[in-house]
């Protein structure tokens, strides 16, 4: 098996950001993460615990397990022989960077050095980050791209599997408060959503967040009284469509029910059904609002 190909094929795959600083080191956080379990078999086959436990800071572009998988069936088990530790500890260190670089940080760097930045590896390596459509994208000195799918793994605590959106109910104050809370999304290659409700004065915030991350932000109005109407309507009218026929109900009383509409069109009975509906909604949000002005007093 040819080796000096492999930092090619490491470097070529997604990776997770983590930084590591004097309370938590990358093997603590990646242990708890289900999602590095390969990456700390990696560490630990390599004889790098000690080193990655030491003061640092460190950075660790660190490869997921999906990311392994990617490799030429066999390598990941060829690299873990103990015959090969040095060519393993060569390639992780690779994937390290001496200093502490949050997303905010990696993003301003790259903004400041004009569009890239070169990030020194412990290996004594080169890999140049740069962002291409809102991502961060690292590029080794053979040219293999790899594409940063999470950020700050450290900051984020807990690592709680499929989540699918994140609501922020204020602007963050702070463009790294918005990268870690944000970050609990997405994780891994999975796609999220992360929605920020806005007051007025946090609008014109935005673009400053834009530029400073790297990201663009889309627009989404809140509906009018009559859209979220509507939209209740339909959801009712889908679990009408959803009910299973009730088989208890006898003959004689569906043919009484049947009586009734006979003469109507089924336009003319959805038109009924609807205002019959909306009729039924209204009042039950007047005697709602009624409940909550009589609490207030």
């Amino acid at each position: 098996m040819k080796i000096k190909n492999l930092i090619l094929a490491l470097v070529v795959i997604v990776a997770s950001t983590i930084t590591v600083n004097a309370q938590s080191t990358i093997v603590d956080i990646a242990v708890g993460s289900k999602d590095h379990s390969t990456l700390v078999a990696a560490v630990k086959a390599a004889d790098l615990v000690a080193t990655l436990q030491s003061a640092g800071p460190f950075t660790v572009f660190a490869p997921t397990n999906a990311a392994f998988a990617k490799l030429p069936a066999g390598t990941v088990e060829f690299l873990l022989k103990p015959e090969n530790k040095a060519t393993l500890a060569k390639i992780l260190t690779y994937h390290v960077v001496a200093g502490s670089f949050n997303a905010g940080a990696v993003v301003k760097a790259i903004k400041d050095g004009g569009g890239s930045v070169t990030l020194k590896t412990v290996s004594g390596g080169n890999l140049v980050a740069s962002i291409k459509e809102g991502k961060v994208i690292l590029t080794d000195e053979k040219g293999g791209v790899s594409t940063v799918v999470a950020t700050d793994l450290a900051a984020r605590g807990i690592d709680i599997k499929n989540i699918s959106y994140v609501v922020n109910y204020h602007l963050p104050d702070t463009y790294e408060a918005y990268v870690h809370r944000s970050g609990r999304t997405a994780r891994a290659g999975a796609k999220g959503l992360s929605l920020t409700i806005l007051q007025q004065e946090e609008v014109e915030d935005i673009p400053e967040f834009e530029q400073e991350l790297g990201i663009l932000f889309n627009e989404f109005k809140k509906e009018d009284a009559q859209s979220i109407e509507e939209n209740n309507g339909l959801l009712w009218a889908k679990k009408i469509f959803k009910t299973k026929p009730n088989r208890e109900c006898s003959d004689q009383f569906k043919q009484k029910i049947t009586t009734v509409f006979h003469h109507l069109t089924k336009e003319e009975l959805i038109d009924k059904i609807l205002a019959n509906y909306l009729a039924q909604s209204k009042a039950g949000n007047s005697k709602e609002e009624v409940s909550k002005q009589q609490k207030k007093n």
